[in-house]
C-alpha cells in the first residue's frame, strides 16, 4: 500500500472537530491487514488523515525526518504498529523511537497490535514506554475504537 492514503478529497476537507485524531500512521507488513484497519479507520472518521507504511524502515524514516526537521505536523498523533515484521520488528521500531526527541514521543502515542497477544510478553513492553498506550489484537474491529481512543485519553499526560 502506498504511504499516502487519506480520508480527505481535494477541495472537500472536513472540520478536525468531526474526527478523533488529526493524524495516524498504520505500520504492518500485511497488506490485508493494512487494507481492512484503513477501511474500518475510514468508516468510523477515526482520523482526517491516515498513512500506512508496509515497510517499517520507510515509516520510521518518515518520524524522523519529520523530527529532525522539526516539522511536528508531519509526526502521527497516533500510530498503530504491528510487532512482527521483518527487516525492523515492532520491538526494533520501539527501540529506535526511544532515541527520538522527548517532543516526538509526548506527541505520537502508540497502540501494538498482534495477531497473537500474549500478555506475559507484551506487558513489561508497554510498562517500559509511557508513550505506548494498549496492545490490540489484529485486525482492528469496530468495538475497539473507544476502548483505543480511552488508552490514548490515559497516557496522554504522561511527562507533563
Amino acid at each position: 500500500m502506498k504511504a499516502n492514503n487519506t480520508i480527505m478529497q481535494p477541495g472537500q476537507e472536513e472540520p478536525l472537530t468531526q474526527f478523533k485524531h488529526d493524524f495516524v500512521m498504520l505500520v504492518d507488513d500485511d497488506e490485508t491487514v493494512n487494507f481492512i484497519n484503513l477501511t474500518l479507520l475510514e468508516k468510523q472518521k477515526f482520523a482526517r488523515k491516515i498513512l500506512v507504511y508496509s515497510n517499517p524502515v520507510e515509516a520510521f524514516s518518515h518520524i524522523e525526518r519529520a523530527a529532525s526537521e522539526r516539522d511536528y505536523s508531519a509526526i502521527p498523533d497516533l500510530l498503530f504498529l504491528d510487532l512482527t515484521m521483518p527487516v525492523l520488528s515492532g520491538h526494533e521500531f520501539i527501540d529506535k523511537f526511544d532515541a527520538l526527541p522527548l517532543l516526538v514521543q509526548k506527541r505520537c502515542s502508540i497502540i501494538i497490535l498482534s495477531s497473537y497477544i500474549s500478555a506475559f510478553k507484551i506487558r513489561p513492553l508497554v510498562n517500559a514506554h509511557p508513550y505506548i498506550a494498549g496492545t490490540y489484537s489484529k485486525p482492528l474491529m469496530p468495538s475497539n475504537l473507544h476502548s483505543i481512543q480511552q488508552d490514548i485519553e490515559r497516557v496522554a499526560t504522561w511527562g507533563a
